[in-house]
């Protein structure tokens, strides 16, 4: 069995040449695909019809950083010019078995679907911006 070793701020986001570097305190990426990998159709005498989906790779990505700070600025900047398409890549850093190697996806066809959400906390001063961007394909490579 091999063993896997995952390092503290071993993550990267680029978006667009940008890098998302300002995430709030211990929060993280979220990335989640959304459609079925494939459709299936049942019939008779236990007769099935299955088809792979053009849309299995669609994948919502939620970002939280905080507020104000330049990957905010950037984003909420990417977000008043109206339409911004974003290519990117997800990277993380890993070891396994003594050989360092990557974990990655690769980003394509990306606009946000839905308007930032703002949060503010009375106990905490890392208020965040969460921003919503579907990549139209997310590629684990």
């Amino acid at each position: 069995m091999s063993v896997v070793q995952y390092r503290e701020d071993s993550t990267s986001l680029i978006l667009n040449g940008f890098a998302i570097v300002d995430l709030t305190e211990g929060d993280s990426i979220a990335l989640a695909f959304p459609n079925p990998g494939t459709g299936r159709v049942n019939g008779e005498n236990g007769a099935v019809t299955i088809v792979e989906r053009v849309d299995k790779d669609v994948a919502n990505m939620t970002i939280n950083v905080t507020k104000n700070s330049e990957a905010d600025r950037f984003l909420s900047r990417a977000k008043s010019q109206g339409l911004t398409v974003f290519d990117g890549s997800w990277k993380e850093s890993i070891i396994v078995d003594n050989s360092v190697s990557v974990d990655s996806y690769a980003l394509a066809g990306g606009s946000f679907v839905e308007q930032p959400t703002n949060t503010k906390n009375n106990q905490d001063p890392n208020h965040l911006m969460a921003y919503v961007i579907q990549f139209r394909t997310a590629i684990r490579t």
